[in-house]
């Protein structure tokens, strides 16, 4: 039975954990997206209506958003576009409570001054908010360098995300941190999810003779709460380097990811109840100070290197056997050399 923790220990870690800002040059990191997700031509394809506006929204903003979380608490979340173009991204920013901020642009073609306004805010943020240790600058361009270096300026860490091939290299050298937009989203992305989902369901389906009709059988999924604390200690195990985990840290990681999750809703009086009740899909390690959890390693499919080794009964019994036939035939003694009689010569 593990000691129940106290709710203040949580308090503690929360108040532990960085803050985090994150400020999205939109319109970039949308079009370097598009660029690879698409083609080139996108834009092209949109003016001449062969590209439909509600086939754009491309970029994985949860994805990324996944990936603040594990950095800690996010406190301020601002994106800078032209928003009357992006109303396909309208569930994915509200569900993340992201400040919009309208920018049209000021004139035919020219640029919608995102770069400029933005760096202002981070700058004026700096001030205002001192708390905030983590920025997170989503965008490619070169442009940000100058805020870059003032970031650092304030003792502050500041992570660059942006696509590879679009990104420019002195902006990723500029940073404390550069994460490729393909990386995350293949760890944190909504693709990563759902296979993690499909990966524990197995389905098959028999036909009957009698009737056409098709019997399918379901192996039951892992609860969403289950997955979720998995979530947690996998982006806590990544950002550590360690398989075990203090529970003190998981509940706020939990919390961070999804902000529904209570434990009480699950039929559990506390958070040390809830771990006990998972103990089919972590292991729990109790020491002196703290109780250590990490997750259960899948260990189906790994052959160990005893079984590995040898060889099936077939093989090993015919072995033995063509040995015992082998040592039960008498060696073939070595024919004798004949020598030829000499040839005759005929008498004159």
């Amino acid at each position: 039975m593990l000691r129940i923790h106290r709710g203040c220990d949580y308090i503690a870690a929360m108040q532990q954990e960085p803050s985090v800002a994150i400020y999205w040059d939109f319109e970039n990191i949308h079009a370097s997206v598009m660029n690879f997700e698409v083609g080139t031509d996108w834009f092209e394809r949109l003016k001449d209506k062969k590209l439909r506006l509600e086939n754009t929204d491309v970029l994985d903003v949860a994805g990324i958003m996944q990936y603040a979380n594990t950095l800690g608490e996010v406190v301020i979340n601002k994106a800078y576009a032209n928003w009357t173009n992006f109303w396909p991204y309208s569930d994915v920013t509200n569900e993340y409570s992201m400040d919009l901020i309208q920018l049209f642009p000021l004139g035919k073609n020219a640029k919608n001054g995102a770069d400029i306004r933005l760096s202002l805010d981070i700058a004026e943020d700096l001030v205002l908010h001192p708390h905030v240790d983590i920025v997170i600058l989503v965008s490619g361009d070169s442009d940000f360098i100058a805020i870059a270096q003032r970031v650092r300026q304030k003792h502050k860490r500041i992570i660059g995300l942006g696509v590879k091939e679009t990104s420019n290299r002195y902006w990723q050298m500029s940073c404390n941190e550069f994460k490729l937009y393909r990386t995350i989203v293949a760890q944190y992305g909504v693709k990563s999810m759902r296979y993690e989902e499909d990966e524990e369901e197995t389905t098959t389906s028999s036909r009957s003779a009698s009737a056409k009709t098709f019997v399918k059988s379901v192996k039951p999924k892992t609860p969403m709460e289950q997955r979720l604390l998995r979530r947690a200690i996998g982006a806590l195990e990544s950002r550590e380097g360690s398989p075990w985990i203090m529970r003190v840290k998981i509940k706020p990681m939990m919390l961070r990811l999804d902000p529904s999750f209570d434990e009480a809703n699950h039929g559990y009086s506390n958070f040390t109840a809830f771990l006990e009740g998972c103990t089919d899909v972590i292991e729990l390690k109790e020491t002196n100070s703290d109780v250590l959890i990490r997750v259960k390693r899948n260990t189906k499919g790994k052959a160990s290197p005893k079984t590995s080794t040898k060889a099936s009964p077939k093989a090993s019994s015919a072995k033995p056997a063509t040995k015992a036939k082998a040592a039960a035939k008498p060696k073939a003694k070595p024919a004798a050399k004949t020598r030829r009689a000499p040839a005759r010569r005929k008498k004159a």
